[in-house]
């Protein structure tokens, strides 16, 4: 079974950008399986009127499973868009 895990450690309105309401943010993530460790690290996430934009670059270079990769990116997604 795979667990994921969710931490804002920053985040920063965005002023003067093009879209209102813009925001990023840094985000600890921690996937695991069965006990075993398959990603740990902070990706940056940009938020705004129009959706939520994981950076997928590093995620892609250290989950090889395509199931995986998006249903991480499917729950951070979910995440992000309950953060105010």
């Amino acid at each position: 079974m795979v667990s994921y895990s969710f931490e804002i450690l920053k985040a920063m309105q965005i002023k003067g950008h093009k879209i209102e309401k813009t925001k990023d943010y840094e985000v600890q993530v921690l996937v695991k399986k069965d006990e075993k460790t398959l990603f740990n690290d902070v990706v940056k996430v940009r938020k705004n009127v129009q959706g939520v934009y994981p950076e997928t670059e590093l995620i892609n270079k250290k989950i090889k499973s395509a199931a995986t990769k998006k249903e991480l990116l499917e729950k951070l997604k979910a995440y992000i868009k309950k953060a105010r």
